[in-house]
């Protein structure tokens, strides 16, 4: 991060502000949906997806598949989230603090919501579903 682009000849900034009390005028509220981190891992027979929800509970997680796309999709409760912020004044806060975090991706076309197995455990969301579309014996058909 750069703070001044040419050598000041003097430092003006009022260091007060450290000390007072004082809170900075906020300039980037939180977004009310961040972006999970998702690491997708290619096997031989399969695929692994593990994305990160640290912070959120089993329950507060949810799972859809739309158009061939995996929706992955943590809310916490809103009493949850308004009292934590409340609580703590930041005067700098990089950490992810949205109520809802979410990622989607697209799954390959034969892969339905029974093809996917998924596990959750300490914040880690794992799924694990098949490269390739199950073969299928060819039909004999007969003819009447």
């Amino acid at each position: 991060m750069t703070i001044f682009y040419n050598e000041p000849r003097e430092f003006n900034f009022p260091i007060e502000f450290f000390f007072d009390g004082a809170t900075p005028a906020k300039r980037n509220c939180t977004p009310s949906t961040s972006r999970a981190r998702l690491d997708l891992i290619e096997h031989d027979s399969s695929y692994e997806a593990r994305v990160e929800l640290a912070g959120y509970k089993k329950e507060e997680v949810d799972l859809s598949i739309h158009d061939h796309k995996l929706t992955v999709k943590a809310t916490k409760p809103a009493e949850q989230t308004n009292e934590k912020i409340e609580k703590t004044r930041y005067l700098i806060n990089e950490r992810n603090s949205a109520p809802t975090i979410s990622r989607t991706w697209k799954l390959p076309e034969h892969i339905t919501e029974d093809n996917i197995h998924a596990a959750f455990d300490n914040g880690l969301l794992t799924l694990r579903y098949s490269r390739h579309a199950p073969e299928s014996e060819p039909k004999k058909v007969t003819i009447h």
